[in-house]
């Protein structure tokens, strides 16, 4: 699937007092993407590239996409940090080509969803007689 064990544990860190915590942890996620998938491309159209700086930046979105669970973009990550290892540049370009369709895909998939979530409305309590 795109999304492992993390996705449900930040779920479960959501509460009625900020029921659109998750979201608001994708929409940081995407935004914070916004600025590195740029700096990736950039550094692979240098000449030379410097694949220990593209290393570093490839590495800032493997973190965050393994600590909210996105499964894919990880792996297709990890794919992107193997080809610049290798130094590999046409592999590591066509891997993050993938990366971003990846993104894209999951973008997609959690807007949809956090949109079913909106319209269900954050779960009633019971509140007890005052």
């Amino acid at each position: 699937g795109y999304l492992d064990d993390f996705f449900v544990q930040i779920e479960d860190l959501a509460s009625n007092d900020n029921p659109y915590f998750v979201e608001e942890i994708f929409t940081l996620f995407f935004r914070d993407n916004e600025t590195l998938l740029p700096n990736i491309q950039q550094e692979m159209e240098k000449s030379p590239v410097d694949f220990v700086g593209l290393n570093r930046i490839l590495h800032q979105l493997k973190g965050t996409s393994s600590s909210i669970g996105a499964t894919k973009v990880k792996a297709k990550t990890n794919e992107t940090v193997a080809h610049c290892k290798e130094e590999n540049l046409e592999s590591a370009k066509a891997s993050f080509q993938e990366l971003k369709g990846e993104l894209e895909c999951l973008k997609e998939k959690l807007g949809r969803y956090f949109q079913m979530l909106r319209q269900a409305g954050p779960d009633d309590k019971a509140m007890p007689p005052q």
